[in-house]
């Protein structure tokens, strides 16, 4: 093959082989979303800024001065770069799009409020030419496809927690919304619950807000709300941190609709470094001592351990170092090993090192615990998203870690005993589109647990959020198993209309002759994207609005036709200028 048909392939196909990401490569990005605003906030610290009202801090700086004892654990590295992720891609196929999308720091809101079996999705939808409108409910009908089910009131922006609060059966859906504050200026986050009028309806009845808006801009946007029975006295507790600020432990109070503050801890560390930005929170009993443990991190790679002491008393009990900056990446495992301990991980990414680093703690007594385990993934960085979970996703039993890290999912499967640890790479995938954060659901009925990404897609008309869902190869049904593996696929085109490029999207079954073609409205061709031999699995191109002779076509409707063998499929792409 001549060097430049191989540069024009890597152009518009996917190439199976992963590609490293850099602090500059980052920075590129998100300057260059409008939905996003990029400041300095002290040496080395940036905030990034979203459209509704969130942000979170990433430090820039080396970490040399950060205490940590994770040098003497089994280390694991995975050059992610390196390997070719068609080895892994068939693993995950991808079922359907919802255009909904939720806020880069919270995981997609999925579950069955109404309990009928039948999911429901709740985000907000923004296409290229519309604002971000109020939150909309999308559910599962029959057939499995998501449709369009209730529109919640214009001032809801973003879907957060689904939690029987006042524990009577019944869940209720929390959302924020945003009210305007005069004496401030600005708008105010609130913290609003709906909860459902009967019991096989949707949380649509407004229930109460909360916030703890100061009046001088704190304390509005509060972080990873995360809802439980902390000292089993049958009333709901939560905790959340404060931007900046602190970290809130409140239990609800059913007879005045509000939350009452329990236990409050400054992240303010000294009059140099400020308030630290954390992440958080992870729940379990670590340490075995039959008492709640609620575990964050922060931008420091601190970690705190908080533990129940009884009643509404709340102590931090243990305090450790990951070793790595921005350590927002918080996973929960039930004996991952095999020795009968819970683990915790906790990890981050740092510019400085170009690497992203996951940290295993396990008890070692009472309220004490040590690092067991580190997984290492160079080249590998973001300015978007973080975040893990630890469930089991190929039914043996045994968790597996399932890690986003921007537009990159992977998967680590443990392979090992408790006496000799290992871990490998079970899935792989780098996706085109901005990932904005990640989680894996298991529908009703199914063995194994569905990929949920909420994506982006950016080009000069503007931005669109939508939810992709990817299947585990082995829930496919009969119909789909044969649609996935003996079916060629075309996809329509991605945006359609377009300006000033589209993606399209197949499958073959089978390592194939492919030629994918561009006509004009009276049958010209007009470009061969594609001829040439690929792989089994999923793929894209792109077309960028311009002909064999690389000049740009005029508006129109213009066809794309697929041919492998007997497969000959046409769609219809419109190019508006």
């Amino acid at each position: 093959m001549k060097l430049i048909d191989y540069l024009a392939l890597l152009v518009f196909i996917q190439i199976p082989l992963f590609a490293q990401t850099s602090l500059e490569d980052e920075l590129i990005k998100v300057k260059s979303n409008p939905d996003l605003k990029v400041e300095s906030v002290s040496k080395d610290r940036i905030s990034v800024n979203y459209s509704n009202l969130k942000t979170t801090i990433f430090n820039l700086g080396e970490n040399t001065n950060l205490k940590n004892n994770v040098d003497s654990v089994p280390l694991f590295v995975f050059n992610l770069w390196g390997l070719d992720t068609s080895l892994f891609n068939y693993k995950y196929y991808f079922w359907q799009e919802v255009p909904l999308g939720t806020d880069p720091i919270m995981k997609p809101l999925i579950g069955d409020i109404n309990n009928n079996s039948l999911v429901e999705l709740y985000g907000f939808k923004k296409d290229f030419f519309t604002g971000y409108s109020e939150i909309w409910c999308y559910e599962q009908k029959q057939n499995g496809i998501f449709q369009p089910t209730y529109k919640y009131p214009e001032n809801t922006i973003i879907p957060y927690n689904i939690y029987d609060i006042d524990i009577d059966g019944n869940s209720e859906l929390h959302l924020i919304a945003t009210h305007f504050d005069s004496l401030w200026g600005g708008y105010v986050n609130d913290q609003t619950f709906f909860e459902k009028p009967s019991f096989d309806s949707l949380a649509t009845q407004f229930y109460f807000d909360y916030n703890i808006f100061t009046g001088d801009g704190f304390n509005n946007q509060l972080n990873d709300f995360t809802f439980g029975d902390f000292n089993k006295d049958d009333t709901t507790e939560a905790i959340y941190h404060s931007l900046l600020r602190a970290i809130h432990l409140v239990k609800f109070n059913k007879a005045e609709l509000t939350f009452d503050s329990v236990f409050t801890y400054s992240t303010f560390i000294d009059s140099s470094l400020g308030h630290e930005f954390v992440a958080g929170f992870i729940v379990g009993d670590f340490d075995l001592d039959g008492k709640t443990d609620i575990i964050f991190s922060s931008e420091y790679g601190n970690i705190y351990v908080i533990e129940n002491e009884g009643e509404d008393n709340y102590l931090i009990n243990w305090e450790g170092n990951s070793g790595i900056w921005n350590s927002y990446i918080y996973i929960k495992t039930n004996d991952i090993d095999g020795n009968d301990k819970p683990e915790f991980w906790i990890g981050g990414e740092s510019f400085a090192q170009g690497v992203t680093r996951l940290v295993c703690y396990e008890t070692d007594g009472d309220n004490t615990y040590h690092p067991v385990a580190e997984i290492e993934f160079p080249g590998l960085l973001t300015l978007n998203s973080l975040s893990g979970l630890g469930i089991d996703i190929d039914n043996d039993k045994n968790e597996e870690l399932f890690i986003n890290v921007g537009n990159v999912v992977v998967i680590i499967k443990f392979t090992g005993s408790s006496n000799n640890p290992n871990y490998d790479v079970y899935y792989l995938r780098q996706f085109e589109n901005i990932c904005e954060t990640a989680t894996m659901f298991r529908f009703f009925s199914e063995l194994y647990p569905a990929i949920i990404l909420s994506m982006g897609e950016s080009n000069i008309n503007g931005r669109r959020d939508f939810t992709r869902f990817f299947k585990h190869y082995l829930t496919a049904d009969v119909k789909e198993e044969r649609d996935l593996l003996y079916d060629y696929k075309l996809f329509s085109n991605y945006p359609n209309p377009f300006n000033p490029s589209t993606t399209i999207r197949f499958i073959i079954p089978e390592r194939s002759e492919l030629k994918i073609k561009v006509y004009n409205s009276i049958g010209e061709e007009i470009i061969t994207l594609l001829d040439q031999s690929l792989e089994r699995g999923e793929h894209t191109i792109v077309w960028n609005g311009r002909d064999n002779n690389n000049l740009s076509v005029p508006s129109g409707v213009y066809f794309i036709s697929m041919i492998s063998g007997r497969f000959h499929k046409i769609i219809k792409s419109v190019l508006l200028k």
